[in-house]
């Protein structure tokens, strides 16, 4: 086992390609650290306790490198202090006291900690630490929803308790009131989230048990499967746009001009929202969306039809009028992208009488009218809409099958564009047959 002395700066590059490796002080002999391959750094001694009348050598463990050692933090578990708790540890061993005993917290302090521990703090630091699993920061949007779920009123009672007193029942009780008011979608939603806050916890030592181990979803949860209609279709198309800014006005021009690219394009809803004018190339009629904005973290390029293109352009032209250097598409304010959702949805409901939908369910209606009304080969429209689990991409055809079907996708959105304005052009003139053009038709 290596000795050296140990330093601040040495103690920064230690590092073992071993499970895990000792390195001892050569100041304080009995003192040491113990590295794992993970790069976890732990003070410890190694000293001669008395126990049962014999002399025994002990291993106790100080505390990780960089601990806090009150709840303020207003101390850190650095060299100085380790050391000279060890060489404490050491004194009381030899005079036959129990060694560990040097190491509990005044009962002042252990208050403090756990007052500091309390569920609002925990929860914060879990939000701004929290990374998937493939160990990357999440998605804007992961993180806005999480935020949301662990802030709701329901917790207000749980913000200034401890997180070691929230028990299984505690958790129970709160995804019963969810329950309640008839929500069983968001209480799954919230025992996920939960889950993944208390697995954090217990991985940093906060806890010492999990409450929601083996609590199972409360909620009866389906996958949606609505498919819009060709008249439900029309209704909401043709009422995309109100009148007067307490109606919408401008804003429900922009939300109206992104629900009819959702129509007509099958993307998703924040993808469409977020877009940027540096993402549309007009020469190549093409919308190039890059990976960090994908629900898939994979680049994906989606050919702009005509009635889309004329959107883009009449939207281009409204910031060059109003001259506004905004790099959204999609903006009611020209300095962010927009984002006023659930009034603009309400509103829009009350227009076009359409009950019980979804934005996403534009995208499923499209993918379902590709496949059944225009007998699109299945693995287009899954290209058309970058998706990575249907049949055509998955396991080895999902690696090896890389095409991006350019050609194709175009001529299938071009041809989705072409059905839905003949069915508003049917609804508008039933006598009449044959297509429209979509620049005819700002709203």
């Amino acid at each position: 086992m290596p000795s050296k002395r140990l330093t601040a700066p040495t103690i920064g590059y230690l590092k073992t390609d071993k499970p895990q490796e000792d390195f001892w002080d050569t100041v304080t002999p009995g003192f040491g650290i113990r590295v794992t391959r993970g790069g976890t750094q732990t003070f410890m001694v190694m000293t001669r306790a008395l126990e049962r009348g014999k002399w025994v050598k002990r291993r106790i463990k100080i505390g990780r490198v960089g601990d806090p050692l009150d709840a303020e933090g207003k101390h850190v578990l650095d060299l100085a202090e380790a050391r000279k708790r060890a060489r404490t540890i050491i004194a009381a061993a030899g005079e036959g006291r129990n060694p560990t005993s040097e190491l509990e917290t005044p009962p002042d302090l252990q208050r403090v900690a756990r007052s500091a521990d309390c569920f609002a703090n925990v929860r914060d630091t879990f939000l701004k630490q929290y990374r998937t699993r493939q160990k990357k920061n999440p998605k804007a949007r992961t993180l806005e929803e999480m935020t949301r779920v662990l802030s709701g009123v329901r917790f207000k009672g749980w913000e200034g308790r401890p997180i070691t007193e929230i028990t299984k029942q505690d958790v129970r009780d709160l995804l019963s009131t969810i329950m309640a008011d008839g929500h069983d979608a968001r209480a799954n939603k919230t025992l996920v989230v939960l889950r993944q806050v208390f697995n954090w916890a217990y991985d940093h030592d906060k806890i010492a048990t999990v409450p929601t181990d083996r609590i199972k979803p409360p909620g009866a949860e389906s996958s949606r499967d609505r498919v819009l209609s060709a008249s439900e279709l029309v209704a909401i198309w043709n009422t995309c746009y109100g009148s007067g800014r307490g109606h919408g006005g401008r804003d429900s021009h922009v939300y109206g001009d992104i629900v009819r690219v959702l129509i007509l394009t099958g993307q998703r809803r924040n993808e469409v929202a977020q877009m940027q004018w540096s993402e549309i190339d007009f020469d190549r009629r093409l919308w190039s969306l890059p990976a960090a904005r994908s629900k898939n973290a994979l680049p994906h390029f989606v050919p702009l039809s005509s009635p889309v293109l004329a959107i883009l352009r009449r939207q281009q032209a409204q910031r060059v009028e109003l001259e506004e250097p905004c790099p959204w598409v999609f903006t009611s304010n020209g300095e962010t992208p927009f984002s006023g959702w659930s009034q603009s949805k309400r509103r829009l409901d009350q227009r076009c009488g359409v009950a019980d939908w979804r934005i996403h369910d534009l995208r499923r209606t499209l993918v379902t009218g590709m496949n059944e009304e225009l007998r699109i080969s299945p693995h287009v429209v899954e290209s058309v809409v970058n998706h990575v689990s249907g049949a055509a991409r998955q396991g080895a055809a999902g690696v090896y099958n890389r095409a991006l079907y350019l050609d194709e996708r175009r001529r299938a959105l071009q041809r989705w564009s072409r059905y839905m304005l003949q069915l508003v052009a049917k609804a508008r003139h039933p006598a009449k047959t044959g297509g429209e053009d979509a620049s005819s038709d700002p709203g």
